[in-house]
């Protein structure tokens, strides 16, 4: 709890990301929101951008307030207009718009921190002379190395010099989730810039359920199934080498499947012949998905090594681990530094079907003492990973900027 004789900041977050439904992104800022909020202070999160697209619009309300976070679309509309055109015209009108609420809002109160997301460089540029303007710490968060895509562009390069060696220096303050993008990132700082390691974060309360009995015994991942990001293909793989051991044991793979390449994750199956034993849930929603996740017998994630999985972390890694269950993933990144093969969770080297399925194995064969270990992995997820207890570190942190840079 904060105490009564410290100053509540008041703190705002610039995003493209949707909200306040949404994906792992969008789960981290409402992490980041709530345990500030928890710690006191104020929060609001505007979305420069219109997010929805598709036939399943998750998002409706240009404003609101979620989980006491009032959040707001200044475009005036949350879904994205097929004409490109009309689309940049929301884009600058959200970014005009956006100005003239912190403009506003700072003649009332003082706003004492700007958080921005990804964005172009013109709107890195437009935000940072702006918060110059109005006295306002500008800060970022970076889950992951920048332009790290599967579609590169021949101007990346040129992009991540302008923004390495420029946007860089816009910022007063810098937020990570891993300690490579904290030594990846210090070098292109401002000397006095503070960089601060917030790891993945969890809302224990989420998953403090109890699932009824289902009549399906199954597997789960959760998460991006494009490209080979989690390695979903290596975990269907896996799957396939026991799903004939254990014929009534379904996979769930939760998530998007509207994503171009979701056919040959289909052949890939129908050549394994694990067609009627792996089920595509589809997106399950923020308040759905903790019921899926704790029903599941172990919850998987088989990334692979890649240059994405070194400098980021899973914010899902989290989320299994505060169901309690058995936990198994690869070790990549910082994963290691967490978590411990046997103790919390269960750890195989990565792009290795042939081992992951002998864990999965030995987890089904050995499952009273795999739950002794997932209650293990639920413990770090309830302290080290709880938001509360991480937005009053992050909360110090801000206030400890605040006072030092006046």
């Amino acid at each position: 709890m904060a105490s009564d004789t410290r100053k509540p900041l008041s703190i705002y977050f610039l995003t493209l990301v949707p909200f306040p439904t949404g994906l792992a992104q969008t789960n981290r800022l409402i992490s980041i929101a709530r345990g500030l909020i928890k710690a006191d202070n104020t929060v609001n999160v505007i979305c420069l951008k219109p997010t929805e697209t598709g036939q399943s619009i998750k998002n409706t309300t240009i404003q609101g307030v979620y989980e006491g976070i009032a959040y707001q679309y200044p475009a005036g509309t949350t879904v994205r207009n097929r004409n490109p055109i009309v689309r940049f015209y929301h884009y600058l009108s959200g970014c005009y718009r956006t100005s003239g609420i912190l403009i506003r809002q700072s003649r009332k109160n003082k706003i004492d921190f700007l958080f921005i997301g990804v964005v172009p460089l013109f709107v890195y540029i437009w935000f940072y002379l702006l918060c110059k303007a109005l006295d306002i710490k500008y800060l970022q968060e970076r889950s992951e190395y920048p332009f790290i895509k599967e579609r590169k562009s021949f101007l990346d390069p040129l992009l991540l010099k302008v923004y390495l060696g420029l946007v860089c220096k816009f910022f007063d303050g810098f937020l990570v989730i891993t300690k490579k993008l904290r030594d990846y990132f210090t070098p292109h700082l401002r000397t006095n810039c503070p960089i601060f390691h917030l790891p993945i974060l969890v809302e224990p309360e989420r998953f403090n359920i109890t699932p009824s009995p289902s009549p399906v015994q199954y597997l789960a991942y959760c998460g991006s199934m494009q490209g080979n990001k989690d390695g979903v293909p290596d975990l269907i793989e896996a799957f396939s080498l026991i799903h004939n051991k254990y014929p009534d044991l379904k996979l769930y793979l939760i998530g998007s499947t509207q994503f171009n390449g979701f056919h040959e994750l289909q052949e890939k199956i129908s050549r394994l012949n694990a067609g009627d034993n792996i089920v595509f849930t589809g997106v399950s929603g923020r308040d759905e998905l903790p019921l899926l996740l704790a029903g599941a017998k172990i919850l998987l994630l088989a990334r692979p090594e890649s240059k994405q999985a070194e400098g980021g972390f899973p914010t899902k890694l989290g989320e299994y681990l505060a169901t309690g269950k058995p936990v198994l993933v690869t070790q990549v990144g910082e994963i290691a530094d967490y978590l411990q093969d046997g103790d919390n969770a269960f750890i195989v080297r990565p792009g290795d079907p042939e081992q992951f399925a002998e864990k999965m194995k030995y987890i089904l064969e050995h499952y009273d003492k795999a739950l002794e270990v997932g209650l293990r992995g639920q413990y770090l997820a309830q302290t080290q990973f709880n938001f509360a207890y991480q937005g009053e570190v992050l909360y110090n942190w801000l206030s400890h900027l605040k006072k030092n840079n006046g």
